[in-house]
């Protein structure tokens, strides 16, 4: 599990819950589209987290089929389409790994089927009583979405989202057109394809994320007494050109072997 919890370090806003959600893992990684056009300017967009004590600001960049995105000061990810690769860079420790998008989907995929079969034989080691006790925990953990009106946000026109699990809100969005940001909407696919590979071990979050419409402007996490334990809203987005050395990883970097360890 640590060497799942740094790669997700490294590839979004780290949401881990608590105890109350009880290894649920839930998780929405929010991961914008890419600018087509080698003539468009770069489009950043800059978003205010809070989860706990903790306060930071991400960073997106994105400019002629390629994205970074900064997680606080510490961590970026990088996708160049050109190759189709993905690179997470620390730059407290100066490293970074290099993956394909196919390779990484691969990982994923076979740590999903791992963990599935761990399930599997602690569930076959309880007997009937944990075949039971299996059965009610599916039947609790239905989720369902809802919309729930309309709000402006961050000076964008947004529809509202909420989403339950066994009846109790757990996350809330708020969202727009892509376009309203510049992105245009053949490259919006490609955050649809991301959404789905980061959140291919997270299926708790992506039965309910999958179905909500455009992109996130807000979205705030809620506990059990429906206390908010994250929260994430866009502050600015702005079209600048870009330097190309932006998504390129320093030559002072050394290179880790992925996956991590």
């Amino acid at each position: 599990m640590l060497m799942v919890k740094a790669i997700l370090d490294f590839c979004s806003s780290t949401v881990m819950l608590n105890s109350e959600v009880n290894m649920r893992g839930l998780k929405i990684t929010i991961i914008l589209a890419l600018c087509s056009s080698t003539l468009s300017a770069g489009l950043i967009l800059r978003s205010k987290v809070k989860y706990g004590e903790k306060e930071m600001v991400n960073v997106w960049y994105i400019q002629d089929g390629n994205l970074r995105w900064d997680t606080g000061e510490e961590h970026s990810l990088i996708y160049t389409s050109a190759d189709n690769m993905l690179k997470g860079l620390d730059w407290s420790n100066k490293e970074y790994f290099a993956v394909s998008v196919e390779a990484f989907e691969k990982f994923l995929k076979d740590l999903e089927a791992k963990m599935k079969a761990i399930k599997e034989k602690v569930t076959i080691k309880a007997g009937p009583f944990g075949k039971i006790k299996k059965k009610v925990a599916e039947t609790k953990e239905e989720v369902k979405v809802e919309k729930t009106g309309s709000e402006t946000v961050a000076g964008f026109l947004c529809n509202k989202y909420d989403i339950s699990i066994a009846g109790r809100k757990v996350w809330s969005f708020w969202t727009t057109d892509p376009d309203n940001l510049g992105i245009k909407i053949g490259d919006f696919k490609f955050y649809r394809k991301l959404k789905t590979l980061y959140s291919t071990i997270t299926k708790q979050a992506t039965q309910g994320a999958e179905k909500i419409e455009n992109y996130p402007i807000k979205n705030i996490l809620y506990d059990k007494a429906g206390n908010v334990v994250f929260s994430q809203e866009l502050l600015d987005a702005k079209e600048e050109p870009i330097e190309v050395k932006t998504f390129q990883v320093p030559e002072d970097f050394q290179k880790k072997e992925f996956p991590l360890k």
